[in-house]
């Protein structure tokens, strides 16, 4: 039973869009010219966006950059050397619901994901009204929403699209997620070999060591196995999907996405994280998991708390009183410029860094830094 509606036009804001036949260019102009051009109308489509938050943006902008960029001898080799298919839409597709959210992905990851999407030929979809709305829904978390977005109007007419958090910076240098990913699969991060399957173990253990020191609440699973087990879910896989990137496809995954979504219920509490065990599991059943790099799915709770336990020591105890009087006196340099040197080397080691639980915290990374030299 599918429980999504068409989200009206305003819950829908396209970054980018593809031209369409007969239009989107000007006779005459050259590529860099409708590139321009297109700047800025961008600009200003920008401005009036924030006036009004929420709503569809215009595309004639989107669609003339596209078209410039089409034009573009550099942009096929590109998609070549990465072996994408360059006949194939693609999107980026997230949910941004509620102001808060809305405001913090345009504040943080709007502009990364567009010069991310310009450089691999992406539209960039931001959804921005609830695609159920009914009392189940309002009932758990809008995480399971994301079980809903294949089917949806603005979707369904892609080829492969990849589902992103809206709590996720990407490196705009980094490289095309579709290139390793068959249309039948589903890319996916597997969440316990990052970083590596032989350090994984290590890495959860030290996390774990930290989460109870600082009072986090956490659910013990030792395992891939336990982790699926401890929900109530039967099997012995050895992976786990870690589910704030997916590489899917409307046309072969919208059935299993919305049985997920009509199947299982929230078990409430953020440390059961909420779609992602019951859609890990039924995706690895399918036997439809097709493991792309770490890189692209490496959570920032993690690395913080096993390379930089320091950032999330406690404001009140004896050592933070001393470095705020140190501070005050001026011996130590303040503890934003350290967060900022180790969220930004995070984001440089990493395609997409994903800040699950911790989005405040992406306005550590500095974004415009090009490499290590700079942090």
């Amino acid at each position: 039973m599918r429980h999504n509606q068409p989200a009206p036009d305003h819950g829908v804001r396209r970054e980018q869009e593809r031209p369409v036949p007969g239009g989107g260019r000007r006779p005459g102009l050259g590529w860099e010219a409708c590139a321009f051009l297109a700047a800025a109308r961008v600009a200003l489509i920008g401005a009036l966006g924030t006036l009004m938050p929420g709503r569809l943006a215009l595309n004639e902008a989107a669609r003339l950059a596209v078209a410039a960029r089409d034009r573009d001898p550099g942009v096929a080799g590109r998609r070549a050397r990465e072996g994408v298919n360059s006949e194939m839409r693609r999107a980026i597709v997230t949910l941004a619901i509620g102001d808060g959210y809305l405001q913090n992905y345009r504040h943080s990851c709007q502009e990364g994901w567009n010069r991310y999407a310009r450089k691999h030929d992406l539209d960039v979809v931001v959804i921005t009204e609830p695609i159920d709305d009914s009392p189940r829904a309002k009932s758990r978390s809008p995480a399971w929403q994301k079980c809903l977005i294949l089917s949806h109007k603005d979707i369904e007419r892609y080829d492969q699209v990849v589902w992103i958090d809206s709590d996720v910076l990407i490196n705009p240098s980094s490289p095309n997620v579709f290139g390793e990913v068959p249309i039948e699969k589903i890319g996916a991060v597997d969440a316990y070999a990052t970083p590596s399957q032989e350090d994984h173990p290590m890495n959860l253990e030290m996390a774990r060591e930290h989460w109870h020191k600082e009072g986090v609440e956490f659910s013990r699973s030792s395992s891939a196995t336990e982790y699926h087990r401890n929900f109530g879910l039967e099997g012995k896989f050895q992976s786990v999907v870690q589910t704030g990137v997916l590489v899917l496809s409307p046309k072969h995954h919208c059935t299993l996405l919305e049985r997920v979504y009509s199947e299982y219920e929230d078990k409430g509490k953020s440390c059961w994280h909420y779609e992602m065990r019951p859609l890990s599991y039924e995706i690895l059943k399918a036997d439809l998991a097709c493991w792309i790099s770490p890189k692209f799915n490496m959570i920032w709770q993690f690395i913080r708390d096993t390379r930089y336990p320091f950032l999330g020591s406690p404001e009140g105890s004896i050592e933070m009183a001393v470095r705020r009087m140190l501070k005050m006196i001026r011996l130590i340099p303040k503890s934003s410029s350290l967060r900022m040197k180790c969220a930004t080397t995070a984001f440089l080691n990493s395609y997409f860094l994903h800040f699950a639980g911790s989005s405040w915290q992406m306005r550590w990374v500095n974004q415009t830094a090009n490499s290590l030299l700079e942090v």
